[in-house]
């Protein structure tokens, strides 16, 4: 519904990161043509484990019926924020405006994003199969949950369908999507 809040849980981009640094050691490894091959990834450890090892988010149920929320929309993140959102746009003819701070990434993919010399925001909002959720709640039900539950962000709202999907860069201005792609 349009002035529902778009949030998530956990953090994204993660696995995106985690899956950057293991293709690029395989090239690495590749390049010395050896039969064994020894990377040291225990500083990418965080992503590594989110790529190869994602969790799923089964503790919600429990957690929206002990906040007495009930969300309006509920999908998860396996290709990332800007993609369900669409999804979820699209299933419910209306409109979406995300904000590009409001995005939570953890520092070690902040860190392999510098590395790599590519956009975080890419990370974030295309990274994919973290397996966190996305969901929208009407704007009196995110203190609700607050209050019984920190681990998600409000990252937008919902706007009318004829916005269309918009990233807002936080200071108001527009980010093209085609940008981040």
């Amino acid at each position: 519904r349009v002035g529902d809040q778009i949030c998530v849980t956990g953090d994204v981009g993660g696995a995106m990161a985690g899956l950057r640094i293991l293709l690029r050691e395989k090239r690495a490894w590749m390049e010395t043509g050896q039969d064994t091959f020894h990377p040291d990834l225990e500083e990418y450890a965080y992503v590594i484990e989110r790529q190869l090892m994602p969790g799923t988010r089964n503790d919600l149920k429990a957690i929206f019926q002990e906040a007495d929320v009930l969300p309006t929309s509920m999908i998860e993140l396996s290709k990332g924020p800007l993609n369900e959102v669409q999804l979820v746009a699209a299933g419910s003819e209306v409109g979406c405006e995300l904000f590009l701070p409001a995005i939570p990434v953890a520092l070690e993919t902040r860190q392999v994003a510098d590395e790599m010399k590519e956009d975080v925001d890419r990370y974030a909002c295309y990274g994919g199969e973290d397996y966190e959720m996305l969901f929208t709640l009407r704007e009196g039900d995110v203190e609700k949950l607050q209050a019984t539950f920190e681990d998600f962000s409000v990252i937008g709202e919902v706007v009318e369908k004829e916005k269309g999907i918009r990233l807002n860069a936080g200071d108001g201005s527009p980010v093209a999507i085609d940008d981040l792609n």
